[in-house]
């Protein structure tokens, strides 16, 4: 009995030394191929459920809590494409920007961006319209809704920022359309999807506007 069990023992382990070898050369093939694939720039993430976004904003709170009434009335929509934050980190400019009536357009390495001075919807309906969905809000001295990146050609996105309280209905509206998926930044190792680049505006945006707000509050000299 203890020859016949040392031998099925040794078939045991034969059999075990066997499927590891298997394995040690499936895991190395997969390797090989991997490794392969990310140094021929084709490695990705895997492929994940639509992204659902967040909740709308409460259609309680029409400006989603905005307290800054911006200067609206007379701001230059241009003027957050001078900014030296935007031109830092945003595509490089491609040409002078383009002025029209309530709007500024202006065009970048393989981007094009819109600024549009709208009255209609409300910042909190625009979040609950399916054409702006799915989406996010952040904060950029008032709130703002901005849609994921359309997924495919043409890759854009829209961003609303509301005015302020006093105007509930009033926004800026910035359209970015994008060549590519990620459009690159002047920085190293710095590319932006359209959303990207419509935050950035949003924020240059924002800084402008506290400019005229700081240059109208300021104290009369003595």
């Amino acid at each position: 009995m203890i020859f016949q069990s040392d031998t099925i023992y040794s078939g045991q382990m034969e059999n075990a030394s066997k499927m590891w070898s298997h394995w040690s050369v499936v895991r190395f093939v997969a390797v090989v191929v991997v490794a392969t694939i990310a140094s021929a720039g084709c490695f990705g993430p895997p492929a994940q459920e639509p992204d659902p976004g967040e909740p709308g904003i409460s259609l309680d709170s029409p400006t989603g809590g905005s307290r800054v009434d911006f200067p609206v009335d007379g701001f230059d929509l241009c003027s957050p494409f001078t900014h030296s934050f935007f031109q830092k980190w945003a595509p490089v400019t491609r040409a002078p920007a383009e002025r029209g009536p309530g709007s500024c357009r202006w065009r970048g390495d393989g981007v094009l961006a819109t600024i549009t001075d709208e009255t209609g919807a409300t910042l909190a309906e625009i979040s609950h319209d399916p054409r702006y969905r799915p989406g996010y809000t952040g904060l950029e001295g008032n709130r703002y809704w901005v849609t994921a990146t359309r997924r495919s050609p043409p890759y854009s996105a829209d961003l609303f920022l509301a005015t302020g309280p006093a105007q509930p209905r009033r926004l800026l509206h910035i359209h970015v359309e994008s060549e590519d998926e990620w459009a690159p930044s002047p920085q190293p190792d710095r590319a932006y999807p359209a959303s990207g680049v419509a935050r950035l505006i949003a924020t240059s945006t924002d800084s402008r506007m506290q400019d005229v707000l700081s240059s109208t509050t300021a104290p009369a000299p003595r």
